[in-house]
């Protein structure tokens, strides 16, 4: 039977010893709820477990990153990966906005608070695909809801929160092993994400070249 919301609050219960979820208790239902979430959204940045995919064309000059978007894995655009070597910093602006190469150049902006990807290049009309790291958007909320998370890691969230709520009130020794447990459950899940997800890192050398112009040498190690 896999955990739902229900059961991680009642394992909640138990581990700071408190059944009583009144709004004048310790730990409120809506604060319990509230430290339950958070734990789940820490849960995602720690072990990068959560993945998603978007596909879609390049309109104009940038990209608007999806809500549920919390680290880019890689960007391919035309089906060619522009990650790592293509993405530039903002700072260099005047390094690369002529650019018209086909292969186009991207930084991370943000807009009246939406993050996007601005492009140097010929970028419009390209196709792209974003294999990205994702948080939880929605809420745990009813009983019968359940994590994003595979069964066995639904625990985490749980520890997270007996941790944060045992320190508010002094009883640090027992959150610093609640939050021992929540670690170990981190490097299990870091370690599930790694052998469902094969990251190869090839050896990226830093040439000192800025070639704007599309010279796409094969084996020759540049753009």
């Amino acid at each position: 039977m896999a955990m739902t919301f229900a059961n991680q609050q009642t394992l909640l219960s138990v581990l700071v010893g408190d059944s009583n979820t009144s709004t004048d208790d310790a730990f409120p239902l809506a604060t319990r709820k509230l430290f339950l979430n958070r734990g789940e959204l820490q849960f995602a940045k720690d072990t990068k477990m959560l993945r998603e995919k978007a596909t879609g064309t390049i309109s104009g000059t940038t990209l608007t990153l999806p809500s549920d978007w919390l680290e880019t894995v890689t960007l391919i655009v035309n089906n060619r990966n522009l990650d790592r070597n293509h993405e530039v910093s903002i700072q260099d602006y005047d390094r690369w906005y002529s650019s018209g190469s086909s292969y186009p150049a991207y930084y991370m902006t943000e807009e009246s608070g939406v993050r996007k990807y601005g492009f140097f290049g010929a970028s419009s009309g390209q196709t792209y695909i974003l294999y990205y790291i994702k948080k939880p958007t929605t809420s745990l909320s009813g009983d019968s809801d359940e994590s994003l998370f595979p069964d066995e890691f639904r625990e985490a969230s749980v520890y997270w929160a007996a941790s944060e709520l045992l320190q508010q009130v002094g009883k640090n020794q027992i959150a610093d092993k609640y939050a021992a447990k929540y670690n170990k459950l981190v490097r299990d899940g870091q370690d599930y994400a790694e052998s469902v997800y094969i990251s190869k890192q090839y050896a990226n050398p830093d040439t000192n070249l800025v070639d704007t112009g599309e010279n796409d040498v094969v084996g020759g190690g540049y753009q």
